[in-house]
């Protein structure tokens, strides 16, 4: 009995009964690789559905966006970034302090 034990544990934990669901349904390579069937209102005209589509594209590429107005916030907050970046790209990026830490803490370590 000592020995059942372990066994039956091991395989009730193989599985919840719900075997195949977890993976996708397999389609035969035919279906999969066949055109896809044209929506009904494109099926009618496909060739009107293409003119749609490009006169969309074109009135897309013809709009121009308006550049954000200049804000004296955010003009501050981007020099005040480009400064530290500028800093950082100089120097040590970790806090002097911190970077004595980590080394002490490493050179403790045997």
């Amino acid at each position: 009995m000592r020995r059942a034990l372990p066994l039956l544990l091991l395989l009730a934990a193989c599985g919840d009964g719900r075997q195949g669901e977890d993976y996708p349904a397999l389609l035969p390579l035919d279906q999969l690789l066949a055109e896809p069937a044209l929506p009904p209102h494109a099926a009618a005209d496909p060739d009107a559905v293409t003119r749609d589509l490009r006169a969309a594209q074109a009135g897309l590429q013809a709009a121009t966006v308006a550049p954000p107005p200049v804000n004296g916030d955010l003009s501050a907050r981007a020099d005040a970034l480009r400064d530290r970046a500028e800093a950082i790209r100089g120097g040590e990026v970790i806090d002097p302090a911190t970077l004595a830490r980590m080394r002490a803490a490493t050179a403790r370590q045997p």
